[in-house]
């Protein structure tokens, strides 16, 4: 199923309005990552969004959803990750943060730095 499909059909599911492709450019270059397409698509679309259970990172006025903020403050909590990993969720238990590399593959990690990955794409993510 792809993404947009997916995330329309998660319980409780609210969203903002999106960015454009400029402003994803512009957080890309100060994260220094290349967002994976699905990622993109979710930004350019949405910007950001919350649903039942899960609070995905973005671009907008939510300070403790903004990619910039949540990846930086993860990046310092833990060591050793690749630099091209963004954080797509910070899950709030037990310290577990949901990384998306380029490629669209996610993986949690936990605060001692071990990853594993949990899904291919963002829309596998959000279906576990």
């Amino acid at each position: 199923m792809d993404l947009i499909t997916t995330l329309k059909r998660m319980p409780g599911f609210c969203a903002g309005n999106g960015v454009n492709e400029d402003g994803v450019a512009r957080v890309e270059s100060e994260l220094g990552v290349r967002f994976a397409d699905d990622y993109r698509m979710y930004l350019e679309r949405y910007g950001m969004a919350q649903m039942d259970g899960k609070e995905l990172t973005g671009i907008g006025p939510v300070r403790h959803l903004d990619v910039i903020d949540v990846t930086r403050e993860c990046r310092e909590c833990v060591q050793n990750l690749p630099d091209a990993w963004y954080v797509i969720e910070d899950l709030g238990i037990g310290g577990m943060v949901a990384w998306q590399d380029g490629d669209g593959s996610v993986y949690l990690v936990s605060p001692d730095g071990k990853a594993i990955k949990v899904a291919d794409n963002l829309s596998e993510y959000l279906e576990l």
